[in-house]
């Protein structure tokens, strides 16, 4: 005999006791004595569980079930369920009712099956390939031994503070004037160091204008600054001609 012979309707508990009741007028459906059984939860997972044969409280309990039960369901509620008979084996199917509040999830290798609805947020995850091209490696040590770690912009005083100490050498990055991707090449002429607020700021623009005559001038949304850099002093650090 299975450990109920046709799907019935029960009631999940989280009280002083966490377990799934059965009603009294079904017990000619349930097996006369204590039984183990196999339970197959909503989200997929199985978990070993066991029928209590007590005829004033008819129920299926077990230690996984309960911390299934808890994860979900608040502590003094109830739930209405379905359980199924899984073939001829000791195994029952839990099915929730479309109201009974239990979250919709695939917990099958621990993924959510859906996105929780955050406004602006999509519900599928797409992967996105982009293309990386290749910078020599050993340039950005080099430009920043050349010029220093500090933002070329004209009248910047960028620093970082660390617990009132100042950072001698301030975050910076340096930046490419003509993008790689763009044919951008990998030389000094090519080549600028900001701070991460300026960086980010060409970055994030919508719209931004360079020239270079002598002075690098950036116009980013609207906002000028220039670039002051000492070519001469990084070509002769290198060895190199722009």
């Amino acid at each position: 005999m299975t450990i109920v012979s046709k799907a019935l309707d029960a009631t999940i508990i989280h009280h002083t006791g966490t377990f799934i009741r059965f009603h009294k007028t079904d017990v000619a459906h349930l097996p006369p004595n204590e039984r183990a059984c196999d339970i197959e939860l909503p989200d997929g997972r199985v978990v070993r569980g066991k029928f209590a044969a007590n005829r004033d409280l008819l129920n299926i309990n077990g230690r996984d079930l309960v911390r299934w039960i808890k994860s979900w369901l608040p502590e003094t509620q109830s739930a209405k369920v379905t359980i199924h008979p899984v073939g001829t084996a000791d195994k029952i199917r839990i099915e929730l009712s479309g109201k009974s509040g239990f979250p919709s999830v695939r917990a099958r290798n621990g993924v959510m099956a859906k996105s929780p609805k955050v406004k602006g947020l999509t519900r599928e995850r797409k992967r996105v390939a982009f293309e990386r091209w290749e910078r020599d490696p050993g340039l950005r040590r080099a430009v920043l031994a050349a010029w220093g770690p500090k933002c070329q912009v004209d009248g910047c005083r960028a620093e970082v503070f660390t617990a009132g100490v100042t950072i001698v050498n301030p975050l910076v990055d340096v930046h490419h004037l003509q993008s790689v991707s763009a044919s951008g090449d990998d030389s000094p002429a090519n080549l600028v160091v900001l701070c991460l607020m300026h960086h980010g700021l060409i970055h994030r623009a919508k719209n931004v204008s360079l020239k270079t005559n002598g002075t690098v001038q950036f116009t980013a949304d609207g906002v000028k600054f220039a670039a002051k850099r000492d070519l001469r002093k990084l070509n002769e650090a290198l060895s190199w001609r722009p």
